[in-house]
């Protein structure tokens, strides 16, 4: 009779009762794709890290291959580091841009082409620079395993996902130098750029059946207004009451580089003005 009563009362008063909706849970067909994309990606990972210590065990070779002294030959690991580096702060923003699947296949794409570039370097200045390209394409590869595995596994899942990460994550630099201390000895220093070959085309066939289509969002890209376009194509700008030339920096003339800044006038003279 209670509860009656109350029941009657919430609708007189207009409440709605509240209702527990459980998230929608994956389909088979879905769980497969997900855990398809995150291997994928995690494979990738692995690549990724691999090719920071696997030319280690054959500098050596590789110095002699193509006429670099002893001291030059770091460059060609350093180049690679820096590389990825630089490139993986800017792994988020860019994958907003272009979507997440454009992004990585595109980089992964990269990764083996400047791999199988690497073999065919002539000198240490074609070396650095197709370490370095390798570094960029390979260097996105790592944080979008991450991101994929925190954005598409449940989070009952997400745990095991992380594992996985961490596992190829720790287990490429250790097993690096072994893998390439023996194909330099077995089969020639190239192959160390050749064996990514096989394992990221299946990375690639992985990625491309598993990850969903999503639009780009171009309108994240800076765009120049005409105050800003007008004032990086001058060189220069006038302060208007005294018409002197002051150094312009972007949004307006800085009010040190204008002789008339010792008087008051200098908050309404020192705007930007057309050249």
């Amino acid at each position: 009779m209670l509860a009656h009563n109350v029941t009657t009362a919430r609708t007189l008063i207009g409440a709605t009762p509240r209702v527990d909706v459980a998230p929608p849970a994956q389909t088979a067909g879905t769980a497969a794709k997900t855990w398809i994309a995150v291997l994928g990606a995690t494979l990738g990972a692995f690549m990724a890290v691999l090719n920071i210590q696997i030319v280690n065990a054959s500098l050596a070779d590789i110095q002699g291959a193509i006429g670099a002294g002893i001291d030059d030959g770091g460059w060609i690991s350093t180049a690679y580091l820096i590389a990825e580096i630089v490139v993986i702060p800017l792994t988020a923003w860019l994958a907003r841009v272009f979507s997440v699947r454009r992004y990585l296949l595109f980089n992964a794409v990269l990764f083996l082409v400047f791999s199988a570039a690497c073999a065919f370097a002539q000198n240490l200045g074609q070396m650095i620079v197709l370490r370095a390209l390798q570094g960029f394409s390979g260097g996105v590869l790592i944080p979008m395993a991450f991101t994929i595995i925190i954005t598409l596994l449940p989070k009952t899942k997400q745990p095991a996902g992380l594992a996985l990460f961490a596992l190829s994550a720790t287990f490429a630099p250790a097993i690096g130098p072994t893998i390439g201390g023996y194909l330099t000895e077995n089969w020639g220093w190239q192959y160390i750029f050749y064996v990514n070959l096989v394992p990221g085309s299946l990375m690639v066939a992985m990625l491309w059946f598993s990850l969903d289509r999503s639009p780009t969002n171009l309108s994240l890209l800076p765009r120049e207004t005409g105050r800003v376009s007008r004032q990086w194509r001058s060189g220069w700008q006038r302060c208007r009451p005294c018409s002197r030339k002051a150094t312009r920096t972007i949004g307006s003339v800085h009010p040190s580089s204008c002789a008339c800044r010792s008087s008051l006038r200098w908050r309404s003279c020192c705007l930007s003005g057309s050249s």
